[in-house]
């Protein structure tokens, strides 16, 4: 899966700017690496790149690096934080990994404004996850709710 994500994302960046930035050579010349170490990450020969590398390659790639990161098997500090200190975050990242992209999309739809998280609340009565995110949602503050919200934004599926 990360190899497919980086050789298409790579592959974009190409078509966008043109190869001579973004070829493998150039690429691997950016972060002082070998061609051949990115030829092994996007054939997934090289199934493990270090979290450094991945960072590196978002900032190069201008990609989102917690979805890099995530993707590549490793948990970013942000989400471990919150995770550690917030039970009830372990408990509603577990359910959310289990919803489809039509409730990711309601969901996020809802945090966006006043009358739809109301109306979450009302639906949850026959939907517990619904019901459980709004109990959760309650007990933060304005300016944690903004940063759980940029990251449910940041874990949820996107479109390419």
């Amino acid at each position: 899966m990360l190899n497919q994500y980086l050789k298409d994302t790579r592959k974009l960046l190409e078509l966008k700017h043109g190869k001579a930035k973004f070829s493998q050579s150039a690429v691997a010349k950016a972060l002082d690496c070998n061609r051949s170490y990115i030829s092994r990450i996007e054939s997934g020969i090289e199934k493990q790149p270090s979290r450094t590398f991945l960072q590196k390659l978002s900032q190069h790639y201008g990609v989102d690096e917690i979805k890099v990161l995530i993707i590549g098997g490793y948990s970013p500090e942000v989400i471990s934080k919150k995770v550690c200190d917030c039970d009830a975050m372990a408990q509603l990242l577990s359910q959310l990994i289990a919803l489809d992209e039509a409730e990711l999309s309601f969901i996020s739809s809802a945090l966006n404004d006043s009358d739809s998280l109301i109306r979450m609340s009302q639906e949850g009565h026959s939907k517990p996850l619904l019901e459980s995110i709004y109990r959760i949602l309650l007990n933060f503050n304005a300016k944690e709710l903004k940063a759980l919200k940029d990251d449910l934004e940041n874990y949820g599926p996107t479109s390419t």
